[in-house]
């Protein structure tokens, strides 16, 4: 019931002109999730579109539109002394992959082509699972989340998400709302999760905010397929930024750009590893949303697309693009044939910079100016 009003003030805020809506959430979800529960949530399935769409617009065009009122926000370090968990495990690692085989169709599923690094699509990129998979203890891998929920009279599923202020997620809007139906449910964010193990606990949010382009929207592409958590501190180990530390976004720089891909694909290692595409080659537009090269499917949803990831070697020289570690998009959707090999994310807008500073609102310190945690 309450839901269901959520859904119809959402609806008349959006006719109102508001940019986003959101939902308080009680604390809680982590009691009503079972080890059973956990092991057979299913991969939210990965939205489609028709490469066939592709918008008549030059790159030059789309360029000069995103220099346009860009925006970004730094990223942040996580605190010293932090010692993950590596033995702490949801549920029986040895079973690990069997619930995602129901609903996990993705790349190559039904056409029978083995992912490689090229599809019909012809877009060029590289594709792995991190080595050594140990890579997630550390910043800034351990920004990245898979994220369990419930979708009432659907099921449960799992999306992907990333860390982007002291208490704040990201992730694609189809995680958190649909909008014939409203708000998702009992969300439990695993930063750096593998195969049932949480290294750096679990995480509930205390609210949830979702672009108004996305809850007044008929599908994919859309162009504010994003979302964001505020969380609740986690009791001994205080705000979630804190401990894994949170990356940084930019807005209108999803065009043309170098981008590191992360998440949690049931497709490949059936969604219970962290999994990393590299790619710059890519295409414009459907519904003003960039595609690029990518064999990530169902599960890898609200996955950080991020420009100049990880961490500077002395001596290396920036070039013109400074900016390391800033989100400039989040998984949205893939294609009607699976041949075809490449996602496609909203642009990160003023509208998602409406959504964040709404997060960051919720709660006095949510998001810090400067972009770094308080040093220890």
């Amino acid at each position: 019931f309450m839901v269901t009003l959520l859904a119809l003030s959402a609806a008349f805020a959006w006719a109102q002109g508001e940019t986003a809506i959101s939902l308080e959430v009680p604390y809680g979800a982590s009691s009503v999730w079972t080890a059973e529960r956990l092991l057979n949530a299913r991969p939210m399935p990965l939205p489609r579109a028709d490469r066939g769409r592709m918008e008549p617009r030059s790159e030059e065009d789309l360029l000069a539109s995103a220099r346009e009122g860009s925006f970004s926000s730094p990223p942040g370090r996580p605190s010293a002394g932090i010692t993950p968990m590596v033995d702490n495990f949801l549920f029986d690692p040895r079973r690990a992959g069997q619930g995602a085989r129901s609903g996990s169709r993705g790349f190559g599923s039904r056409s029978g082509l083995r992912p490689s690094n090229r599809g019909l699509a012809e877009l060029d990129f590289t594709s792995s699972r991190l080595i050594p998979e140990e890579a997630r203890y550390f910043y800034p891998y351990s920004t990245v989340a898979k994220i369990f929920f419930h979708k009432p009279g659907g099921g449960d599923y799992v999306c992907s998400g990333v860390v982007i202020s002291r208490r704040i997620v990201g992730t694609a809007g189809h995680c958190v709302y649909d909008p014939d139906s409203g708000f998702f449910e009992d969300w439990l964010i695993v930063p750096a999760y593998s195969q049932g193990n949480a290294p750096f606990g679990v995480w509930e949010p205390s609210y949830v905010v979702v672009s108004g382009s996305w809850a007044n929207g008929d599908g994919v592409p859309n162009d504010g397929d994003f979302a964001v958590f505020a969380m609740w501190d986690n009791q001994g180990w205080g705000a979630l930024g804190n401990v894994v530390g949170w990356l940084g976004y930019a807005t209108n720089s999803l065009i043309n750009n170098e981008l590191t891909l992360l998440g949690y694909p049931a497709n490949l290692d059936r969604g219970q590893r962290m999994h990393q595409v590299a790619t710059g080659d890519f295409d414009c537009c459907l519904g003003g949303c960039p595609i690029y090269g990518s064999d990530m499917g169902g599960g890898s949803s609200g996955g950080p697309w991020v420009q100049n990831f990880g961490e500077a070697a002395k001596g290396q020289k920036k070039g013109k693009n400074k900016k390391i570690n800033r989100v400039v998009g989040f998984a949205s959707f893939g294609p009607n044939d699976a041949r075809w090999m490449f996602q496609g994310a909203s642009p990160l807008t003023s509208e998602f910079k409406a959504v964040f500073n709404k997060g960051c609102a919720e709660y006095p310190g949510n998001c810090s100016r400067k972009g770094k945690p308080k040093k220890p």
